[in-house]
């Protein structure tokens, strides 16, 4: 089950955690914070978010029961770059083993509970302002690559009439 809180043209977050007072809370600061944030207490209902309308961030917590949090994160991974899509695990402990893990995955970063919610606000907007920056110069290269091409197909098509023009003088 999905529960959405809109903001009109604000980053969508997509926030994955089974308890729903954590949900909550996350929502309640991202929200006030300007940020769209679309709630998924399982696995499964992120996954098929992911697949009908990616967010530009995923908060992932790591204990869901239908599939692990490191499995959504592999997941995900399938599909989705680091950079198009980026991954916050969030794990109930501070355990080094267990965010070496996270990163092994796939997942850009890795917070602990509990949660401090300025460092979690900083790697969000970090996370969504480099994604953007991502897709920005992404959209560049094909604009300079639809140019080019343009371009080289133009002067074949006048090496070619020219050299036609040649072969066959009227």
């Amino acid at each position: 089950m999905l529960k959405e809180t809109w903001r009109l043209d604000a980053p969508r977050i997509l926030l994955i955690d089974e308890i729903a007072t954590n949900r909550c809370i996350f929502s309640h600061l991202l929200t006030h914070r300007g940020f769209h944030v679309v709630e998924a207490r399982s696995g499964r209902a992120a996954l098929d978010c992911v697949e009908n309308d990616p967010p530009a961030i995923v908060l992932a917590d790591l204990n869901l029961r239908d599939i692990s949090g490191l499995g959504v994160i592999r997941a995900l991974r399938r599909n989705h770059d680091m950079c198009s899509l980026p991954i916050i695990a969030i794990s109930p402990d501070d355990d080094q083993d267990v965010a070496i893990e996270c990163l092994a995955c796939g997942a850009n970063d890795h917070l602990a509970r509990p949660v401090q919610l300025p460092l979690l606000l900083a790697r969000v907007e970090t996370l969504i302002e480099t994604r953007r920056a991502h897709l920005e110069a992404m959209q560049q290269m094909e604009a300079a690559e639809s140019a080019f091409k343009h371009r080289l197909i133009s002067r074949i098509d006048t090496v070619l009439r020219r050299s036609a023009f040649a072969a066959h003088p009227h």
